[in-house]
């Protein structure tokens, strides 16, 4: 079973979700698009041969002028692509969520919302989620101990540049740090459609039995992110611990 993104609109189904799958035995994929976008792979990619180093936070932004819906906010309209591509990137599950935001265009939805996840690692990962902006932005930055990433879905070409770029420690206790600024590298960066990736990955998968890149509980892990941050948006922006599911356990 395909399902678009997200998977459900409470943690309780997706939890019934993904138990239904289990029983039954069968394949349950979710359509996170992203983590088969090409660029989105590569940066795994750079992450995982600890290119960057240790990675200490993520700063997304995902805006455009509309468009506007009437039955759910910018959170849950935009929320599950940056929340699914850094659980992807990042490969461990949030201590706590923060989320607020704004109503400006109508009553009790919010058009644009400021989510913060905490890791168990230290990083954390902010997106800026706008109906309500005035160009197309689809930038996500990646900052780590020894390099930074850019990625750029709105570039034709070289949509990920590698920075070797970063601040050393204090030098004996003058208020001096070494700054480094060395060479920018784009890597090369497949063009094949993200939506055909995943295609074939779920046919893959229901073919030879595998375990979907974007099972069911990764997709229970978005949904949890984003009720927590309605939780959060609700309550004036407080800090919502994350805690493990049964289903996970």
């Amino acid at each position: 079973m395909f399902v678009e993104k997200p998977l459900a609109g409470t943690v309780a189904d997706a939890e019934a979700i993904v138990a239904a799958a289990g029983r039954a035995g069968r394949v349950l994929m979710v359509g996170h698009t992203f983590v088969y976008n090409p660029a989105v792979t590569t940066v795994r990619g750079i992450i995982d041969r600890g290119e960057l180093g240790k990675v200490q936070y993520v700063d997304s932004q995902r805006v455009n002028l509309g468009l506007h819906q009437f039955d759910f906010n910018v959170l849950w309209d935009l929320g599950p692509h940056d929340a699914s591509i850094v659980l992807y990137w990042l490969q461990e599950e949030p201590e706590w969520v923060q989320c607020v935001g704004g109503c400006y265009v109508q009553p009790d939805i919010e058009d644009v919302v400021f989510l913060t996840m905490g890791f168990p690692s230290g990083a954390i990962a902010h997106a800026h989620l706008s109906w309500l902006a005035p160009s197309k932005l689809r930038t996500t930055t990646v900052i780590g101990s020894q390099k930074m990433v850019i990625y750029d879905d709105n570039q034709a070409v070289e949509k990920v540049k590698i920075y070797d770029q970063g601040v050393d420690k204090l030098e004996s206790d003058e208020l001096r740090r070494s700054y480094r600024a060395g060479d920018i590298h784009s890597p090369r960066v497949p063009m094949t459609e993200a939506l055909q990736v995943e295609m074939r990955h779920f046919i893959e998968c229901v073919r030879d039995g595998k375990k979907p890149r974007s099972d069911g509980e990764a997709g229970l892990m978005v949904v949890r992110v984003l009720e927590l941050a309605m939780r959060s948006l609700r309550s004036g922006g407080a800090r919502v611990a994350y805690r493990l599911d049964p289903v996970r356990a």
